[in-house]
């Protein structure tokens, strides 16, 4: 592999991976914006031949097992029980639970024509647009994914939204436009992760190496030189 080829690779994994990682628990709102685009995921399914959920279990032995796996960062397997956990009861909260593992666990998820009912009924709700855009991303679908960041912008002007609603825009290469909603995110915080985002478009995309390092100088004039700058 040549030289610039690996320049190159660094910066997609800056821009598409690098700030991703498992939390904990379940993805808070404000990680959304952080989940990898991997398009080799498989439906999120109860059972098969590795299934492991017993029929006789009861709703309180499903919410231990679901909430163990998750606390190991198992999201696959936490899913599954959350999947079954609203199957049965159409809980809302085992709804949004298994939609954000499924993310987590980079799972397509059967219950994303529901959300997007919940969308449609509830449209000031941001932690659902989130959520669907995320689920967009995912699945490049790139005008609904673009619609649906308008919608998300107009409104909440948290950092965590223009970050997310730039995903569509870099997918497609539309990476001006992405810039600018980055810029608008970097703007709320100055995070650095935001920064290398941004500076990965200007530098390997738009071509603009001049435009990336004075951002990377001006972070290191503001807040000292981390690791990653």
């Amino acid at each position: 592999m040549s030289w610039s080829n690996i320049i190159i690779l660094f910066y997609i994994t800056v821009l598409i991976g690098c700030s991703y990682s498992t939390k904990r628990y379940v993805a808070p709102q404000e990680d959304l914006a952080k989940y990898s685009y991997s398009s080799n995921r498989v439906i999120a399914t109860e059972g098969g031949k590795d299934s492991f959920l017993a029929v006789g279990d009861s709703v309180n032995d499903l919410i231990i097992q679901a909430i163990f796996y998750e606390s190991k960062g198992d999201y696959k397997r936490s899913n599954r029980f959350y999947n079954t956990l609203y199957n049965r009861t159409n809980g809302l909260a085992y709804l949004i639970k298994e939609l954000t593992t499924a993310l987590y666990a980079d799972l397509e998820s059967s219950n994303v024509k529901r959300l997007e009912e919940l969308v449609e009924r509830e449209p000031n709700n941001i932690q659902y647009k989130r959520i669907l855009l995320s689920f967009y991303i995912n699945n490049r679908d790139i005008d609904r994914g673009k619609r649906l960041a308008d919608e998300l912008l107009n409104i909440s002007k948290m950092a965590i939204d223009y970050e997310l609603s730039a995903s569509p825009y870099i997918i497609n290469g539309e990476y001006q436009k992405a810039v600018e909603l980055l810029t608008e995110a970097y703007g709320k915080g100055y995070n650095e992760d935001i920064l290398l985002k941004i500076t990965t478009l200007y530098g390997t995309f738009l071509k603009r190496i001049d435009i990336a390092i004075e951002k990377l100088e001006d972070y290191r004039e503001r807040f000292g030189c981390s690791p990653k700058v």
